[in-house]
């Protein structure tokens, strides 16, 4: 059981800190990376992400892409990019490792550059 000022502080961290779940944990050496969640989405701060009913856009799929392979774990990825699911991040590294940003474009192989990161 973790204290009220112990939570707030976790809480306030992560909002301020602008790190994901796992770095307030590390940071801290507590508590869960789970029960960090479930804070934070309890906290008035908390804005969840937007229901993707359409494709994410290509600069967020080539973002993370370009985060996978400078070393960043999927999780972190997609916290950082308000990314739903792991899923999509593993997908699209897949995808551009088979045919490069044309695989993820969905313009029939028409490109646009942008700086990866």
């Amino acid at each position: 059981m973790y204290s009220r000022e112990q939570r707030e502080l976790a809480v306030e961290r992560f909002f301020a800190s602008g790190k994901s779940l796992k770095g307030v944990v590390d940071e801290l050496g507590y508590p869960t990376r789970q029960r960090l969640h479930d804070w934070v989405r309890a906290d008035p701060r908390h804005v969840p992400p937007a229901s993707h009913a359409e494709p994410y856009p290509f600069d967020v799929r080539m973002r993370a892409v370009g985060l996978m392979r400078s070393g960043v774990p999927a999780r972190d990825v997609a916290e950082r990019l308000g990314v739903s699911g792991l899923s999509s991040v593993y997908a699209w590294a897949e995808a551009y490792w088979r045919g490069g940003a044309a695989a993820l474009s969905g313009t029939g192989g028409v490109v646009r550059m942008i700086a990866l990161a």
